[in-house]
């Protein structure tokens, strides 16, 4: 019996949902190759609706040179580098090595990661970000920081959807414009723990008055900063299990108002356990007098009764600047 030569059939001969099929049996690494193919792959690619299931992405620039790491679940970390170059930039991976001509080697790590995060469906567990810092006249001023953020925040304003991430921290971060770039674009939902420090011990201020507004601040279990100044009231962390912050001063009226919304938690939320405060000041005297106690060398532990079997236990260690407000609950007889 004769069988007629099957005929041969490429990627552009393939309809829609036969790509789709495809597109779920090749990492995002892979399909990034694909994109650079030909115009209408690439349009296929950017319409589509599979997911890049990453787990975790990680960013580090140091020396005008960029790593950017991602795993998908249970598989290696992919590594791209991309570094300055004389007359553009050298990107490397696997080995292998490109050079692109009058290219930021910041904007196309910013780039290359917006395309990767476009079809990302699932939750990045953990996503970090780390900027090198430089020094002139006593400022701080991170090299690659604005460029990445501009060319990935495009590719964060295209998607349909909100960036599903489940812990977000952020080095090297000197202004609130910053974080406003990035921020926003993640689902409220499922961001569990967020934070952004400098990387050395150049203490600064930043003002988060419209970080203080979005649902991702609001919704957060979690929040930390280090080598920044936190400057507003404290009644702005009630909501957080975890507040890890450098608080330079805290007023008794500061104190005794947190008491008080955290009193009121307890009625409002019968799941809340409690928060833990990690502060930076030198004056503890007044904190002291206010817990009545004179010895500071110790664990100081207070408890704030209500009219209910649930009460407020402030556990104060001086050594450690560690505040910690918890929920105890009389036995029942």
């Amino acid at each position: 019996m004769n069988i007629a030569p099957s005929t041969e059939c490429s990627l552009l001969d393939m309809t829609a949902d036969e790509l789709d099929i495809i597109m779920g049996y090749v990492d995002c690494k892979e399909i990034q190759v694909l994109r650079k193919v030909c115009s209408s792959l690439r349009q296929h690619i950017d319409n589509s609706q599979f997911d890049s299931k990453i787990d975790d992405v990680k960013v580090t620039e140091t020396l005008e040179k960029m790593k950017l790491s991602f795993r998908i679940k249970n598989l290696k970390y992919t590594t791209i580098e991309y570094q300055m170059h004389p007359g553009g930039c050298l990107i490397k991976w696997d080995n292998k090595s490109k050079s692109l001509k009058d290219s930021d080697y910041a904007h196309v790590a910013g780039n290359d990661l917006g395309l990767i995060l476009r079809h990302q469906k699932s939750i990045i567990s953990n996503l970090e970000l780390s900027f090198e810092e430089t020094r002139k006249s006593g400022s701080v001023k991170c090299t690659g920081l604005e460029r990445f953020l501009t060319a990935l925040n495009s590719h964060l304003q295209s998607r349909k959807t909100l960036l599903p991430v489940h812990q977000f921290k952020i080095y090297g971060i000197t202004k609130e414009v910053q974080l406003m770039k990035f921020i926003p674009h993640l689902k409220p939902k499922t961001l569990v723990e967020f934070g952004f420090c400098l990387n050395d011990y150049c203490h600064t201020d930043i003002k988060l008055n419209q970080v203080l507004q979005l649902d991702q601040w609001k919704l957060s279990q979690a929040f930390s900063t280090e080598y920044i100044n936190y400057c507003h009231p404290l009644k702005t962390l009630t909501h957080f299990t975890s507040a890890a912050v450098k608080i330079n001063q805290m007023t008794m009226e500061e104190i005794i108002e947190l008491k008080n919304m955290l009193l009121q938690r307890i009625f409002e939320e019968p799941e809340w356990s409690g928060m833990t405060i990690r502060y930076s000041f030198t004056d503890r005297r007044k904190f002291a007098t206010w817990l009545n106690v004179s010895y500071l060398d110790g664990k100081v532990t207070h408890i704030f009764r209500s009219d209910s079997n649930k009460h407020l236990k402030i556990e104060w260690t001086p050594w450690d600047s560690v505040i910690k407000f918890s929920v105890i609950v009389d036995p029942v007889v």
